[in-house]
């Protein structure tokens, strides 16, 4: 697993800041691990540069409408950066999940009530800060748990020697990535073969992230779309 320190030592020797076996001056170090902290978070912001979406389930409470998020919210966990196209509904004692609709802002925005009560059948998250907003609708009557996939900050690098496990691919986009975020700070331009590299492993990470949905069909066009013979129809 790399280390930040293996890390930067690697994207200064591409920049020709340290030679071989150099080792790093502390400022160099500093510096860097900042540079690295930086591009994590800008990763972050980036649906597929994200490598999982950790389901998580929140209940929520008869009457309420809205939940804010982050640290000092309603939900007290880490404050997504955006949140996954899924969700769903149970409840208690029961195995069948409803899908909840995941809004944007102008969907959000075009509905003509947003208190109406009833079994929350879409949301909508606002990534306001330093706390996101989470909005339903409908406004649920009973208890419910719903279920999402929030967008959650790439792992970060707390010292220079301390290992960071990410998957296949990641160590690589990382050290491209710092080699040309760290180019200014020594008055270097990053080579057309650095910007390859960077522009390579990058897309070989969002290859692997990507999901591809998949199509469906309303239930209530089947006849239609079978000759209006259901018997007709196979999937």
């Amino acid at each position: 697993m790399p280390t930040a320190r293996t890390i930067i030592t690697g994207a200064l020797r591409s920049l020709g800041v340290v030679a071989a076996e150099e080792p790093l001056t502390a400022v160099m170090a500093t510096d860097g691990l900042e540079l690295l902290q930086a591009l994590l978070d800008s990763y972050s912001l980036e649906r597929l540069t994200i490598y999982h979406l950790p389901a998580t389930s929140l209940p929520l409470a008869p009457g309420v409408g809205s939940y804010t998020w982050g640290l000092g919210g309603a939900i007290q966990t880490e404050r997504p950066v955006q949140l996954g196209s899924m969700a769903q509904v149970t409840q208690a004692g029961e195995d069948f999940a409803y899908p909840v609709e995941v809004l944007d802002q102008q969907r959000w925005g075009q509905l003509a009530t947003k208190t109406a009560p009833g079994m929350p059948g879409a949301l909508y998250y606002a990534p306001s800060y330093p706390l996101g907003v989470l909005h339903l609708f409908a406004v649920p009557t009973v208890p419910w748990t719903l279920t999402v996939y929030p967008w959650r900050v790439l792992a970060g690098f707390t010292a220079l020697d301390t290992e960071v496990g990410f998957p296949p691919g990641y160590e690589r986009l990382l050290r491209a990535g710092l080699t040309v975020e760290a180019a200014p700070e020594y008055g270097k331009e990053p080579t057309g073969t650095q910007m390859a590299i960077l522009m390579e492993a990058k897309a070989n990470v969002k290859r692997v992230n990507v999901v591809v949905p998949e199509a469906s069909v309303d239930r209530a066009l089947w006849p239609t779309l079978v000759g209006g013979d259901l018997r007709n129809w196979s999937p």
